[in-house]
């Protein structure tokens, strides 16, 4: 496992187990998010789903006064956590060819022209993406709309959520090694 810091906000990576499981790729997944959760938090750690689908964590019973988020790829998982008054989430993505196929679906004109010139600039833009769902959803109280709603950072590190004429912003940024992309968003709210 793999901990670097974000934001001052610990980022755990671990590699999925490679080989065939019974549970084949999506077995693999939860796989590594438990041993990420195990090895963070303790052998009790439990990861629980609230009805929107937010992550949410219990050690030994217990919940914790915690945000978290979790993401993995085919090879890797990633987690991170924050205090319950920070909206937080992250991605990871590795390249693959169908970033260029649902990036106009996804991203402004805008961000179009600033991310899409390259397969490096789409994988940040998806991770990105992903990533501010992640930390807005709850915040909104329903599903946001990726392309008008989801504004990422055309320079510098903050991204924005634009509903009924409010915007709520955030930092992001993006990690990119050997061809990897790690996207961490938070929000104080």
């Amino acid at each position: 496992m793999r901990v670097f810091d974000c934001f001052d906000y610990p980022v755990y990576l671990t590699s999925l187990e490679d080989g065939i499981s019974r549970e084949g790729r999506a077995g693999r997944e939860e796989a590594g998010v438990r041993t990420l959760l195990c090895e963070v938090f303790g052998p009790g750690a439990q990861r629980q789903h609230d009805d929107a689908g937010r992550p949410s964590l219990s050690v030994d019973g217990l919940q914790q006064n915690v945000n978290i988020s979790i993401s993995h790829s085919r090879h890797f998982a990633v987690l991170t956590c924050a205090p319950a008054d920070v909206e937080i989430g992250i991605d990871i993505e590795e390249p693959r060819d169908q970033l260029a196929r649902v990036a106009p679906r996804v991203l402004s004109a805008e961000e179009l022209s600033a991310y899409g010139c390259s397969a490096d600039g789409l994988l940040r833009a998806w991770t990105l993406k992903e990533a501010l769902y992640k930390a807005s959803r709850h915040m909104l109280g329903r599903e946001p709309e990726f392309a008008s709603q989801l504004r990422l950072p055309l320079e510098g590190r903050g991204a924005s959520v634009c509903e009924d004429g409010r915007e709520l912003r955030f930092e992001a940024t993006t990690l990119v090694e050997d061809g990897l992309c790690i996207a961490v968003v938070h929000g104080a709210f």
